[in-house]
């Protein structure tokens, strides 16, 4: 089976790249930043990339979030790479996580093991869609493995999600 991305080519996977790196945040250890899409579009999530500057080697805490109740997130599945530093795309390893359609979600990475890392964001106004549904802001919060946010519209993290059907 194959699956279209916003650029309308199809594959057996597609990569959707969220935000540019249009501006630099310094981010602090155990705060998790993400993006949250509300899924239109049935999928498995099969990796997540998060563009950031590592100066010495951090553990990143990958999480799928579902949002559970308005504005509450809940963690639905966590893991960890360690000993990650320099800068670019960090990737999560490969997963499998199935996006319901209707259900929406946060994409999101916690860095530990040191303050003053950067993550890159784009400033409204922005593409609002992924090929599986469409993107509401980012989020950035402690890291609980059940958050009360609201996704901030004006920004979003620069991220890539892969997913197959």
């Amino acid at each position: 089976a194959s699956i279209c991305g916003a650029d309308n080519k199809c594959a057996k996977s597609v990569v959707d790249t969220l935000g540019v790196a249009e501006d630099a945040n310094t981010e602090y250890s155990n705060y998790v930043i993400g993006d949250v899409v509300q899924v239109n579009s049935a999928r498995k999530l099969t990796e997540m990339q998060v563009n950031l500057v590592l100066p010495a080697p951090r553990e990143l805490r990958w999480v799928v979030f579902e949002e559970t109740s308005q504005t509450v997130y809940t963690a639905k599945q966590d893991w960890i790479t360690s000993n990650q530093t320099g800068s670019g795309y960090f990737s999560s390893g490969a997963i499998s996580y199935a996006l319901k359609a209707g259900k929406t979600y946060l994409f999101a990475v916690s860095i530990t093991g040191g303050n003053t890392s950067i993550a890159y964001l784009d400033n409204a106004p922005f593409t609002l869609n992924a090929s599986f549904g469409t993107v509401l802001g980012r989020v950035e919060s402690s890291y609980a493995s059940v958050i009360n946010v609201y996704p901030d519209s004006q920004y979003l993290y620069q991220m890539k999600l892969t997913t197959t059907p």
